[in-house]
């Protein structure tokens, strides 16, 4: 209930019409359960309220490459196999989504985004197809530490989006960090598609991250929603 009451006080939905495709950006960075990635309630609930009005609904990420390494030389580990430890692949199932691991479509399925000017980035932003092959994006992150982001919500989520090569120079220069998560999401691509941000915040990772780290839980958990 909390969830569905957030989402409708950030966003009246005048954005999806029936038969729109819609991709919950999840934060599946790793095989470890909430919050160290997605509350799987979030991911079931959102994908019942956006079917409910005639979405199609698609539940993606990409691990962080401790877990998945993509190259064009192949593939090691599996976003999916993660997916199914931590509970989003049953969550997605449950809310009847669809799953989506970007590096399963190939190294060739990425495209280079329209970066915003004066991107951080010194390559292209290589993002997922799917990123245009859908009508909108919804992101669902959680609340952790992180020992390069410091506190990381919705911005750092982004990450998930990049090739291994982007996803390289990302991490390469420490100083500009931040700002190249910034930049992930000013690509035109997925600025003009992102219609909601929804947290869950019962439990948060408070030191370390982002796959592991000290857990508190407030004595009244949040959902926080906005366009």
């Amino acid at each position: 209930a909390a969830v569905r009451d957030a989402a409708h006080g950030a966003t009246d939905f005048s954005w999806l019409r029936a038969g729109d495709r819609v991709l919950l950006k999840v934060m599946c960075n790793s095989p470890n359960p909430y919050p160290a990635t997605t509350h799987p309630g979030s991911v079931t609930e959102m994908a019942r309220l956006l079917r409910e009005r005639g979405a199609r609904v698609w539940v993606g990420d990409q691990s962080g490459v401790q877990f998945v390494h993509h190259t064009r030389a192949g593939t090691r580990g599996s976003t999916r196999a993660n997916f199914r430890n931590n509970g989003l692949e049953a969550a997605a199932l449950a809310g009847g989504a669809e799953i989506a691991c970007f590096e399963e479509a190939g190294y060739d399925a990425y495209f280079a985004g329209e970066a915003p000017s004066g991107s951080h980035f010194r390559g292209d932003i290589l993002l997922p197809q799917i990123v245009r092959e859908v009508d909108h994006i919804v992101y669902l992150p959680r609340v952790s530490k992180h020992v390069l982001a410091g506190t990381t919500l919705a911005l750092k989520g982004a990450v998930g989006w990049l090739r291994e090569d982007s996803r390289r120079e990302l991490h390469r220069e420490g100083a500009t960090f931040l700002e190249k998560c910034a930049d992930i999401n000013g690509c035109r691509e997925i600025r003009e598609r992102l219609r909601l941000v929804l947290s869950v915040g019962t439990q948060v990772q408070t030191s370390f991250g982002p796959d592991e780290g000290h857990v508190a839980t407030p004595e009244v958990g949040l959902v926080i929603a906005s366009e």
